[in-house]
């Protein structure tokens, strides 16, 4: 079977992880010690290790602003399928779990050591 990223539109762009969070075109927006990241259909991403599009994602400042803990909301195509989504739809719900997330791990940037990046599937289990 052939990977999601050949039946994507060409316009969406495979990266991986390591490039993602060095080169964002997503707009930006802070409430309160967290920086959303306001994805759109003409902004989304595509994982290639996961076969996965990151719908949603927001960084979570430690107090000290030393580090952070990006929550990232993730989408297969089996997914969309499956439920019988648009795009449009996965981001709607993705902000919606995203929200849900942060309110449930805010307090576990002050135990991490360093910057972390925490994955989640549709439903909400963590994958990385």
């Amino acid at each position: 079977m052939a990977s999601y990223a050949d039946q994507m539109a060409p316009s969406v762009e495979p990266i991986t992880a390591s490039a993602r969070y060095r080169r964002s075109m997503v707009p930006l927006r802070w409430v309160n010690d967290v920086r959303h990241y306001d994805v759109t259909p003409a902004t989304i991403e595509y994982d290639i290790d996961l076969d996965a599009f990151f719908v949603a994602r927001a960084d979570i400042r430690s107090p000290s602003q030393d580090h952070r803990l990006s929550l990232v909301v993730s989408v297969t195509l089996r997914d969309l399928t499956a439920n019988q989504l648009t795009l449009e739809d996965a981001l709607v719900r993705g902000r919606d779990l995203l929200d849900r997330l942060i309110a449930a791990h805010r307090s576990a940037v002050d135990s991490i050591g360093g910057h972390s990046i925490w994955v989640f599937d549709f439903i909400g289990a963590r994958l990385r």
